[in-house]
C-alpha cells in the first residue's frame, strides 16, 4: 500500500529528527530555547554538507512534539523530550531516562555522532 510505505517514510523521518534533537540538546547540557536547538541542527547540517531547507524547523518542531511527553497524541511513541516550564515553553529538554541514556553514551568517545 502507497500509503503505508509513505507513512513508514515519515515515522523514520521523524525518528531520526528526533535523535538529533537529542543529540543536540545533550551537547547544549540537557535543556535549550527550541530556537537555539533548531539554529544549532541548522549549522551542523550546513557544517556536514548536508540540505537545512525550509521544511527543516517545522519537522523539528513536529519531531519534538511526537516524542514530547506533554503531547497527549503521542500514538505510542517512546517519551524522549520535556518542556520543563510547561506547554507554553519554548524551553525544551531531554527527558529524565533520555538524558540518562545520552549522557552515558556521551562519556564513550566516539559514540555520539551526527
Amino acid at each position: 500500500m502507497p500509503g503505508s510505505n509513505a507513512a513508514r517514510t515519515a515515522g523514520h523521518r521523524r525518528r531520526a529528527l528526533a535523535a538529533e534533537i537529542a543529540l543536540t540538546l545533550t551537547r547544549l547540557g540537557g535543556a535549550a530555547h527550541r530556537d537555539t536547538v533548531c539554529e544549532a541542527i541548522a549549522i551542523a547540517r550546513r557544517q556536514a554538507g548536508r540540505a537545512t531547507g525550509k521544511r527543516l524547523r517545522p519537522d523539528l518542531l513536529a519531531a519534538f512534539a511526537a516524542y514530547c511527553d506533554l503531547n497527549a497524541d503521542r500514538a505510542g511513541e517512546a517519551v524522549m523530550f520535556t518542556l520543563p516550564f510547561g506547554r507554553e515553553s519554548l524551553r525544551w529538554a531531554l527527558a529524565d531516562a533520555v538524558g540518562a541514556s545520552w549522557a552515558a553514551r556521551a562519556q564513550s568517545p566516539g559514540r555520539l555522532s551526527a
